[in-house]
């Protein structure tokens, strides 16, 4: 265990501090209200690079994040996260950021990939210290009343040891078979502040994995929960979790 909480130290000490380094007001199309901020954040690699983001501010404190709005090297940036694993950006409509979050997508892939939920740290996944349990599963196997087939899946990151005022990428994924089509809504929250949201329409007869990726900066330990939930056609699926701050 020892052994193990070492090696983690070592690979993330190189990692930058995330942070916002410069914001204003600004308008968009004639509309007031909207936020332009640049912030230092690593990519999927771990490189350090500055992102400019449009932002509309929530009264919950939350963001509004829309991927049309962004200049074209954040979508850019946006994608990269997306294509490094075979996935696909999901760059409709608008994307819910926690108040502490820094920089988020959702991806999307098909087929048999393997459900990934876990910990990113200069650009290498970490080992958790613990085996993965298995996620949470809303299902009805068989069609309801209405002829609707509905599997949903959900994975969070969870068993981690990380070093504390480090940032890291926190991984979560879910998946969705239905033979419906309707509006699904996501979310992968890690801790109070840092989280990730959005509701996006699935096609009917779909089978589809759903990734959300967040950066989030572990400020304090000794743990965060972490919980990763989505929703279609009136079932939920949440799987929760715990990463150790030290």
């Amino acid at each position: 265990m020892k052994r193990f909480l070492l090696c983690v130290a070592l690979s993330t000490s190189a990692i930058a501090h995330a942070q916002v380094i410069s914001q204003r007001s600004i308008e968009v199309a004639g509309n007031t209200g909207f936020i332009e901020r640049q912030v230092k954040v690593p990519d999927f690699t771990g490189k350090e690079v500055v992102v400019t983001q449009i932002l509309k501010p929530n009264a919950d404190g939350s963001l509004t994040y829309i991927h049309r709005l962004q200049p074209r090297e954040t979508q850019e940036f946006d994608r990269s996260f997306c294509t490094l694993q075979g996935a696909t950006l999901k760059s409709e409509g608008e994307t819910i950021l926690g108040s502490e979050t820094l920089a988020g997508v959702f991806c999307e892939s098909h087929g048999d990939k393997s459900p990934k939920a876990g910990i990113r740290a200069n650009g290498v996944w970490l080992q958790p210290i613990a085996p993965q349990e298995d996620g949470a599963e809303s299902s009805n196997l068989g069609t309801d009343l209405a002829g609707q087939l509905v599997v949903l899946q959900a994975y969070a990151p969870k068993n981690f040891a990380v070093p504390v005022k480090q940032n890291y990428l926190y991984h979560g994924r879910a998946q969705a078979i239905t033979n419906t089509a309707g509006m699904a809504v996501s979310q992968l929250q890690i801790g109070d502040g840092c989280r990730i949201g959005k509701q996006d329409w699935i096609g009917a007869n779909t089978s589809a994995n759903l990734d959300a990726e967040i950066l989030c900066y572990a400020n304090r330990g000794p743990a965060i929960n972490t919980a990763m939930t989505t929703c279609l056609l009136g079932r939920c699926a949440t799987d929760t979790g715990v990463v150790t701050i030290f």
